[in-house]
């Protein structure tokens, strides 16, 4: 039944026809032990059943079972997450890797931008390979079209973690680099397929199912939806914490961020847009954190598209110099100062001529807040720019060596990683507090991340198990100064089974009960993703 031009609601058909199913905790733990866990230091799970669903009627059939036998069902992609949300604490598992196919491309906007239809198990990396050789798995005018274009495109959400599949990224509002033009995930989702706990199976369609006087209504199939939209007020930062909240509220955006609470995402429209004719990358370096950040403040506002701005402390670039000569003559790491900061900058231009001057003026900027202009590393070469990435990625898979081998003889020890963003002409003051308490502390930490959105990551590296206690309690104090600044507690990775005390932190208990109404007309029983968001 239609709720929109094209959005609908159905009522499938269960069915568990074509699905891998594997029963039993023991036999998933033998040969199934990675679905147990993600990213996240919550270590191995226990799941009775793990399912492998290839179509809708096949979620559909699992949710349905599962209710009928009482069962919690917890929702895996890519594992890619940080915070625990695919580690399931019994019940059922559901991962939705299988439901990885390419479905279809549609012409948008005198076709300067596509719309591609993906199941939600599609991974990042498969999206930009396929999009960078226009390679489809299916033929139509619209593929014709692009594939006959000289121009290039990609899906501008870019989050660190490539192997993430598109369903994880909509179900945390994902960002990355380049958030600090394109901004996060949600701008560009047009559609959402979104299997509910009743068995329904709602195409949701950006811009048709909006809230009418505060109010959602939608019925059909059966189905029937009447609840208030949230009211309550986000911060206005990057921001992937709890249920999203706007006036006027779309109801697509009720289930992007929402980390599988409500629904299982089974697919999505992406939006995906021109790669520019030009590209400038470069790594430029500055002797103390001021002057990083003065030209951050600067370059923000004044460089011509400017799509990027990352930041990587002393220790930071000090753990990429060790790598490096690690590494020996085959490294692809740059030559560049020691006992300095790193800024990654990168923009977008549409001619050679619009580059050249970009150029000159980075430059300028660099040397204006005295930077070093003769080792900054600037290029619009692709091979260049790999080689910039491969100094990005370098800084968290350190980070995590350092970790796992104090964990050799320490195995409770983790790292203690923030998320916090705060709002403009705030990050000085929260980067000052970062400093004054990791000092008092006593913690060795590294401090990198996305500086041009004022979110920062603090790595805080514990060696024992005190520390580890000083740790946690410092990531509650940064998250209370965040939020004082008008932050948020939660900038990309979302809140999962680990950060639900620090959503207390930013909304008020009128807040967080709104949401619980939002989640108990959807899933009454706690049946979905339980101990996800809420406890």
């Amino acid at each position: 039944m239609k709720i929109g031009r094209d959005s609908y609601i159905e009522k499938l058909e269960p069915s568990s026809d074509g699905m891998n199913t594997v029963e039993g905790y023991e036999n998933i733990l033998k040969n199934y032990r990675d679905y147990l866990r993600d990213e996240s230091n919550l270590g191995y799970g226990r799941a009775e059943k793990l399912f492998f669903p290839k179509s809708l009627r096949n979620i559909a059939w699992v949710v349905l079972k599962a209710a009928e036998e009482g069962k919690t069902v917890t929702v895996s992609g890519g594992r890619t997450g940080i915070c625990g949300g695919s580690v399931p604490d019994g019940g059922w598992l559901l991962s939705l890797e299988k439901m990885n196919r390419v479905l279809g491309l549609k012409c948008e906007r005198n076709e300067r931008e596509f719309v591609l239809s993906v199941e939600s198990g599609v991974r990042l990396n498969e999206i930009s390979r396929i999009l960078k050789e226009k390679q489809f798995p299916f033929s139509d005018g619209c593929v014709e079209k692009m594939v006959k274009s000289k121009k290039k495109y990609f899906y501008p959400p870019d989050p660190t973690e490539t192997t993430a599949t598109i369903g994880g990224t909509i179900a945390t509002n994902a960002s990355g680099a380049r958030t600090l033009r394109f901004g996060p995930t949600r701008g560009f989702i047009e559609a959402l397929d979104i299997i509910v706990l009743s068995g329904h199976h709602i195409r949701i369609r950006r811009g048709e199912v909006l809230a009418g006087n505060g109010y959602f209504r939608i019925e059909g199939e059966g189905l029937k939806l009447n609840f208030r939209a949230p009211s309550y007020k986000i911060p206005e930062t990057k921001h992937s914490a709890g249920f999203y909240s706007a006036n006027p509220m779309d109801f697509i955006d009720l289930f992007i961020g929402s980390e599988g609470t409500l629904g299982i995402i089974a697919g999505a429209d992406i939006r995906v847009v021109e790669w520019p004719e030009e590209v400038i990358s470069g790594l430029t370096f500055f002797r103390d954190e001021d002057s990083s950040l003065d030209f951050v403040e600067d370059a923000r506002y004044t460089m011509r598209g400017v799509t990027a701005l990352e930041y990587f402390d002393h220790e930071a670039m000090l753990l990429i110099e060790k790598l490096k000569k690690k590494q020996g003559p085959v490294s692809e790491i740059p030559d560049f100062p020691s006992g300095v900061c790193g800024i990654y900058f990168e923009s977008f231009h549409e001619s050679l001529v619009e580059t050249e001057k970009c150029l000159k003026g980075w430059r300028d900027k660099i040397a204006e807040h005295g930077g070093a202009v003769d080792e900054t590393i600037a290029s619009v070469e692709n091979r260049d720019m790999e080689r910039l990435k491969v100094v990005r990625h370098s800084v968290p898979e350190e980070i995590n060596r350092k970790i796992s081998k104090i964990k050799i003889d320490n195995p409770e020890i983790h790292k203690v990683g923030t998320d916090m963003a705060v709002p403009d002409g705030k990050l000085r003051g929260m980067l000052g507090y970062y400093r004054k308490l990791l000092k008092e502390g006593g913690i060795y930490h590294v401090i990198f991340g996305h500086i041009g959105n004022n979110h920062l990551h603090v790595n805080m590296i514990p060696k024992n198990t005190e520390e580890l206690e000083r740790s946690v309690s410092l990531y509650r104090s940064f998250a209370e100064k965040a939020v004082e600044l008008g932050g948020t507690v939660s900038g990309e990775h979302g809140i999962g089974k680990l950060k639900k005390e620090y959503l207390k932190i930013l909304f008020s208990e009128s807040d967080i009960n709104q949401m619980r109404k939002i989640k108990n007309i959807f899933d009454p029983t706690n049946m979905l993703n339980p101990g996800v968001i809420f406890e």
